[in-house]
């Protein structure tokens, strides 16, 4: 588990996002216009459910988030 005080709600986005898909998956990185809908969607559920960003919450919000785009 990383050390993200001091980051901005966005920071720990980005990081979490970019490790799960380079690190944890092995693949690139999706675009920044995927990174960008992708921390309006983690901020939006966020704030519906009362749960803090933390690791835990934005890696469960990668499946959720495909899910949603692939039912749009």
């Amino acid at each position: 588990m990383n050390d993200y005080e001091g980051l901005t709600t966005e920071e720990i986005i980005d990081d979490i996002f970019t490790r799960a898909f380079v690190m944890m998956l092995g693949v690139q990185r999706p675009s920044e216009e995927v990174l960008t809908r992708f921390t309006s969607w983690c901020k939006m559920q966020s704030s519906k459910s009362g749960m803090a960003v933390t690791e835990d919450f934005v890696l469960a919000q990668i499946p959720l988030f495909i899910d949603h785009l692939y039912t749009r």
